[in-house]
């Protein structure tokens, strides 16, 4: 975190630097035509917004360069567009509190005007920085206001934009798990990309195939396998001929998902790949932390736990710093409802001093003064309760919050602690039915004479299998306290290694790695399926691990 710190202190004293310099450059050719101004100020914005995405750093340096021309020429429709393109830009880099300070400053030169269309647009950019931190029932409300704000909207260029603002809104109804919903605003969205004319071709067929995409993403969700394939595979190259590094990441990211549902895992994995060199070229923290998930997870499947290993530290790593990025998003609106309620008070405040002084002009001078001075007591009374009612509910929102927040950090920590543990001991595992293995042929070469110091060593094993097992337990349980009572409550007649395989298939493992994990072939873990189908009384439709899962 130190590192961090001393990281983006530096990067704000090379902004300054830059500033300071542009400052002095605009004030050493105070004599130059507002239209070549004006020419540096487009060309500047237009360059930022092409390499906001991929490039923030640079882009926000051209932003700033832009705000200090519109100051100069006093235009605060210059500003308004030049301060969304630094909010864009630092949201881009996930620098949430300098984007939320860009917008409030845009909001506010956007104050009693009727421009809804930039409205709309900040209203859009905040529902994007919401959705990225996992709040999407804000982002929705940030979205669904973007839209209404459009459809008051008078600009030619309105149906670009509302083709982009439905789009998002579907993908928060796919992350919500409301398919048909998004489904429907998916819908919404390449209908009114159809009357876009605004864009050059190229740009149609990227938007057109990144929402087909979506909609296969939400088939994929739904389980449609076939319906998902031809929407994912047949416009990835329209996507990849067309779109940005970071859609070209979530493409092939979509694709290895797909693959990986489908158990082609060696597939998969050449699609994550993909996606991660794409990825790699830009500053979006949030695809790259599930691209890195995804391929720890096809790693371990293929068998590569060493990649597995390293790919989930890293997704660990961009993890905690979303930890901090939300927190820091949470210090910063816990300050400015502070300030906004400041402001709320003082305003109410007034009013009320106003009131007074309306009914003291209205009646004779004594009672006037009785009446103020009633009042000043009254609401210095009031004040003095709510502040106190304030703070006390203050106090119980931060310490619920608090609690809330630790049983989240500590339910993370133990389910890293369970993935480290099983992938160890599947490691272990395979190592220990090697060793056996080996033993078994030594025996046969060596003879009787040698049996019983070979006995010894495969007891040693079995043990050491049963070690294993204990410390595997202890951080299941941890994940999925009182598993093996409620399950043994329903079904008395399941034995030991019945209540192991349940574990192992909660777990979602391969019969390969149970194999490794109980000591048995695969052969003998299918067989061992069948018999716990039987003892819990499955009918065939019924799936095995959908029904373990419910414990």
């Amino acid at each position: 975190m130190k590192h961090t710190i001393l990281k983006w202190n530096n990067y704000n004293l090379i902004l300054l630097l830059f500033s300071m310099v542009f400052y002095l450059k605009v004030e050493a050719q105070s004599g130059v035509s507002k239209d070549e101004l004006m020419k540096t100020y487009t060309s500047l914005v237009v360059e930022g917004n092409k390499i906001y995405r991929d490039e923030p750093d640079k882009a926000i340096i051209l932003y700033k360069e832009a705000d200090l021309i519109a100051r100069q020429l006093s235009d605060e429709g210059l500003r308004i567009d030049a301060l969304n393109g630094l909010g864009l830009s630092s949201a881009s880099k996930s620098d949430y509190a300098n984007a939320f300070h860009y917008y409030d400053e845009t909001l506010k030169l956007l104050e009693g005007s009727k421009n809804y269309s930039m409205i709309s647009a900040i209203n859009n950019n905040l529902g994007v920085i919401y959705e990225s931190l996992g709040l999407y029932d804000l982002a929705l409300e940030y979205y669904l206001s973007a839209e209404k704000d459009l459809y008051k909207s008078n600009t030619g260029n309105k149906l670009k934009f509302l083709n982009n603002t439905l789009e998002n809104i579907a993908l928060i109804h796919k992350f919500q798990d409301n398919y048909e919903e998004a489904l429907l605003y998916l819908e919404k969205s390449l209908n009114v990309l159809k009357e876009v004319t605004d864009i050059d071709e190229s740009t149609r067929i990227y938007r057109k195939a990144r929402g087909l995409m979506e909609y296969g993403m939400v088939y994929l969700k739904q389980g449609h396998m076939e319906k998902a394939e031809p929407y994912l595979k047949e416009n990835i190259p329209l996507i990849e001929a067309n779109g940005n590094e970071s859609d070209k990441a979530m493409g092939f990211y979509y694709l290895g998902e797909f693959y990986a549902a489908k158990e082609n895992y060696t597939e998969a994995l050449s699609y994550a790949k993909r996606a991660y060199d794409y990825v790699s070229k830009t500053d979006q923290q949030k695809i790259k932390r599930d691209i890195y998930l995804l391929l720890a997870k096809l790693y371990e499947m293929t068998g590569d736990i060493k990649n597995a290993h390293c790919h989930f530290k890293k997704y660990t790593e961009i993890d905690q710093d979303f930890f901090g990025i939300q927190n820091t998003w949470r210090i910063y609106k816990i300050d400015q409802d502070y300030k906004l309620t400041s402001q709320e008070q003082a305003y109410e405040v007034l009013n009320k001093e106003k009131e007074i002084n309306r009914i003291m002009k209205s009646f004779y001078a004594f009672i006037a003064l009785s009446i103020a001075i009633i009042a000043f007591f009254l609401i210095k009374y009031l004040r003095n309760k709510h502040k106190k009612e304030r703070e006390l509910i203050e106090r119980e929102k931060k310490k619920t919050e608090g609690q809330l927040e630790q049983v989240k950090i500590n339910l993370e920590l133990k389910q890293k602690e369970l993935t480290t543990a099983t992938l160890q001991i599947i490691e272990k595992g395979e190592s220990l039915q090697q060793f056996k293995s080996d033993l078994f042929d030594l025996k046969k070469d060596l003879g009787k004479s040698h049996n019983e110091k070979i006995d010894k060593l495969y007891s040693s094993i079995s043990n050491n299998s049963q070690k294993n097992w204990e410390e595997f337990k202890v951080a299941f349980e941890k994940v999925n306290d009182g598993f093996f009572d409620k399950i043994k409550h329903v079904h008395k007649s399941l034995t030991a290694n019945d209540l192991k395989l349940c574990s192992f298939l909660k777990l979602n493992l391969t019969s390969k790695d149970i194999s490794n994990l109980m000591g048995i072939s695969t052969e003998s873990v299918k067989m061992s399926r069948y018999r716990l189908r039987k003892k819990l009384n499955l009918p065939r439709e019924t799936n095995l691990v959908d029904f373990i899962n419910r414990f």
